[in-house]
């Protein structure tokens, strides 16, 4: 099993530390965290912190932590900065490393503060079990000294398939542990009162919600928690009902393994790869459903090489966008007919679900102008930004097609595209060039990075086929 710890870190307003060691983080979660592992699991910590942090932001402190690899080879570590995100917005900074680990293919995860100590061994196991034996719907983890509800909990990728994202990100700070537990109780809702955690950090580093006059007197602290509370309550209550609906759904066939049928298109004996070309961007997913095409089949493979099928290597770095532009680029010249690019998961997303909604076939063609992909037009307008990325969309669309950015073209959700020889070509090599240097420059930055410049190619590639 891979297992994220999720963790965002701060100085602020903990004046008296003067190096890492002095940090909730070194002294307490990662020292009692390796006390109490179950070792036979890889775990990789991801660490969240300001920018601007006077301790956690430095080389030498992350040296410091990386260290740790050294005695505990199962246990990893990643930095993740945080780049203009409001002070104390605390479900936006989990948020980020929860999607983070989620792309890096994590199986499970656990969102604490850096302030916890962590009293029993065994959890982990227990977590998992207990995960398991419900589904993998739900939260889990270690009882805490806040005894109305949890306030760190370990839950599976299955949170992401329901909600999208760890926490809603209208509530700042204070009351997101009041979310998840409104949302999973009674049903879906596990906690181990044989395992035991503490949050021992003292008063928080952060205003509640935003506001630094929330509790300057008893009456405003009572008027304002209430609110919250009754806010938060509301907002989760319309969120409980995902869970049901996610129930009850129609499978997601990238839990299905049984191969897809041969499409008819593809079972004449004179049609090979040069016509039909199937691309899988794997990262370490299951891609048995695509057996039955494997004569068509040409795997990038970012993930663990123990596999039983021929592949191309590739760094993890980009999502799906590098894939598919590496391949153009290494191919424009020797393109199939007609090249789909897919996911090592077929369904990746409530909203790109291909085969149940009878999608499926329509990529499967060898027509030379075919453009097949998820039409979408919901673009951003030009200030908006993905994540904390510094650059806004209209600074990345000048920046690529060297012209004002008008958001009125159609877009490739998912990044699901069949498109003809002729279609590719109509976009010159040097700008799917120009895209892939995009996607990939500052090789060190972090993969939020990288995804995020996938999902400005997301929205742009097939408007660079149509007009670059």
């Amino acid at each position: 099993m891979l297992i994220a710890l999720l963790i965002p870190c701060t100085s602020r307003n903990r004046d008296t530390w003067q190096d890492i060691r002095d940090t909730y983080l070194y002294k307490l979660s990662l020292m009692t965290f390796f006390l109490t592992q179950d070792r036979e699991h890889k775990y990789t910590v991801y660490i969240g912190y300001d920018a601007d942090d006077r301790i956690f932001a430095t080389a030498q402190s992350q040296n410091v932590i990386n260290n740790y690899s050294k005695g505990f080879p199962n246990v990893t570590f990643q930095f993740i900065r945080y780049e203009n995100i409001r002070r104390g917005h605390l479900t936006k900074m989990w948020n980020i490393l929860y999607k983070q680990a989620f792309d890096d293919g994590c199986n499970y995860f656990y969102q604490c503060g850096d302030d916890i100590a962590f009293k029993t061994t065994g959890w982990v196991n227990d977590s998992i079990k207990t995960m398991k034996r419900n589904n993998d719907i739900g939260i889990t983890g270690p009882v805490n000294n806040n005894t109305a509800i949890m306030t760190q909990v370990f839950f599976s990728r299955k949170h992401m398939e329901i909600f999208g994202w760890l926490f809603p990100e209208e509530i700042m700070n204070w009351c997101c542990d009041d979310w998840y537990n409104i949302v999973y109780k009674p049903n879906h809702f596990f906690p181990l009162i044989q395992h035991y955690c503490s949050n021992e950090g003292g008063v928080p580093r952060y205003d509640i919600n935003g506001d630094p006059g929330f509790i300057r007197n008893r009456l405003t602290a009572m008027t304002n928690v209430s609110r919250l509370r009754e806010n938060t309550t509301q907002l989760a209550n319309i969120h409980k009902g995902l869970i049901q609906r996610y129930i009850t759904r129609v499978p997601r066939l990238s839990f299905i393994q049984p191969p897809f049928a041969l499409s008819q298109k593809l079972r004449d004996v004179n049609v090979t790869k040069a016509n039909f070309e199937m691309v899988v961007a794997r990262y370490d997913e299951d891609i048995s459903w695509t057996n039955n095409y494997a004569k068509f089949r040409t795997v990038y493979n970012k993930g663990s090489t123990a596999v039983d099928y021929d592949f191309i290597p590739l760094p993890n770095k980009g999502h799906l966008a590098d894939t598919i532009l590496r391949h153009i680029i290494d191919n424009y010249d020797k393109l199939a007919d007609v090249t789909f690019f897919t996911h090592g998961s077929i369904n990746y997303r409530s909203d790109q679900i291909i085969l149940e909604n009878g999608k499926w076939d329509e990529f499967i063609t060898t027509d030379e102008n075919a453009l097949v992909y998820i039409r979408r037009t919901d673009l951003p307008k030009d200030d908006e930004r993905f994540y904390e990325y510094p650059e806004t969309t209209g600074d990345v669309y000048r920046r690529l097609f060297e012209r004002e950015y008008i958001p009125n073209f159609e877009w490739a959700c998912g990044k699901w595209i069949s498109a003809g020889r002729n279609q590719l070509r109509r976009c010159p090599k040097a700008f799917y060039q120009k895209m892939l240097d995009f996607v990939l420059e500052d090789c060190n930055d972090s993969q939020l990075t990288y995804r995020t410049r996938g999902i400005f190619i997301e929205r742009f590639i097939i408007h660079a086929m149509n007009s670059a």
